[in-house]
């Protein structure tokens, strides 16, 4: 047979066997029907949110846009982090509610696979973070939500935080000792009494602590040291300066970064801006009856066309044997 009459054969089967195709599929269908009413109604709440571009209040309030991708990527991973997950397990008592033996040595598994599959977290192409909870009880679906929204700030400010306390701590025993430089090279510049005529390389610091001294950005020293080039220059002072000025920046920087991260820690943590927080809705999402039904159909539609094909070239075989 070419492939003309296997076609023209097929349709004939299954106009010939219409009825019993169809009967099949209703079959499926009213099964489709049972299965699904016997399937726990899921029903779904999610929230929206947008990131800031800074965990600083005051950039925050300079610029109060929302963040870009990169912002939206670390805070879904905040949203997936470990952290996030083990608060709402004991916060909503999940290992109970997915019925779980915590006695059984894959429970965790099987508690992190349920929870990944119930609660997921989607950035949009708006660069916002939607937050979404598909559980058998609504109430606690939004509840979820919710309360992923609101810990996720608590989350970054004690990241934030800790890394700040860790920068802080690490700068206060540097500026002690720094300082100690500083104030013992200033002393021996001090120090400095061999007389000597002023040359070029003197007369251009000079001029550059002048013009410091009018721009009010004057640093600390620069009178002794003016003095000091002006009456008592040699090439040891100039080395001793060229050092003063070295250790003096290093000791500014240790200064303006403490000053910096105490600000930090002592200004509010920015919160991120909720566009929409999730509200329980007693609408099941899952499972669908209509696709369920939809589905059922055409799989019993397929099948039905399967079995009375296999049954009809099965009866050609048999009336050819017979023969």
């Amino acid at each position: 047979m070419n492939e003309t009459e296997v076609n023209i054969h097929l349709l004939k089967v299954i106009f010939k066997n219409k009825k019993g195709i169809f009967i099949i599929a209703f079959v499926f269908l009213l099964i489709s029907i049972g299965l699904t009413s016997l399937m726990d109604k899921k029903y779904t709440a999610s929230g929206i949110v947008f990131p800031t571009k800074s965990n600083l209040m005051k950039n925050v309030v300079q610029d109060p846009g929302f963040g870009f991708q990169i912002h939206t990527d670390r805070l879904t991973q905040i949203f997936e982090s470990q952290t996030m997950r083990r608060e709402m397990v004991n916060r909503f008592n999940l290992i109970e509610y997915y019925e779980l033996d915590t006695l059984k040595p894959n429970w965790l598994h099987h508690l992190k696979k349920k929870y990944d599959k119930d609660i997921s977290i989607n950035r949009t192409k708006y660069l916002s973070i939607e937050i979404q909870a598909e559980l058998k009880d609504p109430v606690l679906a939004a509840n979820i939500v919710n309360n992923m929204i609101s810990y996720v700030d608590t989350i970054r400010r004690e990241i934030f935080l800790e890394n700040t306390q860790i920068w802080v701590r690490d700068l206060k025993p540097k500026i002690a000792p720094q300082k100690r430089i500083v104030d013992s090279l200033l002393h021996a510049i001090q120090s400095c009494t061999k007389q000597q005529e002023v040359p070029s390389l003197a007369k251009n610091s000079i001029t550059l602590i002048n013009a410091r001294r009018e721009n009010g950005s004057n640093l600390k020293g620069d009178e002794l040291i003016q003095n000091a080039l002006e009456h008592h220059y040699s090439i040891q002072l100039e080395t001793l300066i060229s050092e003063y000025y070295l250790h003096l920046g290093i000791l500014n920087r240790f200064q303006t970064d403490l000053i910096n991260g105490e600000e930090k820690l002592s200004l509010p943590f920015p919160k991120i801006f909720t566009v929409m927080n999730a509200e329980a809705d007693h609408q099941k999402t899952s499972p669908s009856q209509s696709i369920n039904g939809l589905v059922a159909i055409l799989v019993g539609l397929v099948f039905g066309v399967t079995f009375f094909v296999i049954k009809d070239n099965y009866s050609q075989l048999k009336e050819r044997l017979e023969v």
